[in-house]
């Protein structure tokens, strides 16, 4: 065999090992709890819950909501949107526990940090609902 025909198979079989390996250990790296890159950050996906206020503490800025299988806590950060299904704003102190709201939040370092609050009518959705949301940002409010 020729330098050439050596040279030229070793080097098809690393790009052929780097085609099947790369996506691979790629996958691996990957945390699907993140969701798109801010400025060089992975950021965790926002998420969703609906349900029912059964404890606010304004001292704080903490909330309990339950849905229609579990309850979680959320802390309020400072950027936190606040509003009425009608988009008008509100705040945390409007709020009381039996309001039915819409808790869009992240999985930030072990506590989940509320990004946007609605307060809902509660025959509008089912109750409890948990799913994947479109930042607040994105929408208008």
């Amino acid at each position: 065999m020729s330098r050439w025909t050596t040279v030229y198979l070793i080097a098809a079989s690393i790009s052929a090992t780097a085609l099947m390996v790369g996506p691979t250990a790629l996958a691996a790296t990957t945390n699907s709890n993140y969701g798109s890159s801010m400025y060089g950050q992975n950021l965790p996906k926002i998420q969703e819950l609906e349900g029912t206020i059964t404890s606010i503490n304004p001292q704080s800025k903490t909330m309990t909501v339950k849905g229609a299988m579990l309850s979680k806590s959320f802390k309020l950060a400072r950027n936190t949107e606040i509003a009425n299904e009608d988009n008008t704003a509100a705040r945390f102190s409007n709020l009381k526990v039996g309001d039915h709201v819409r808790v869009s939040y992240r999985d930030q370092n072990d506590a989940l940090v509320a990004t946007y609050i609605v307060r809902t009518q509660r025959n509008a959705r089912s109750s409890g609902s948990t799913a994947t949301s479109r930042s607040p940002s994105s929408s208008s409010p």
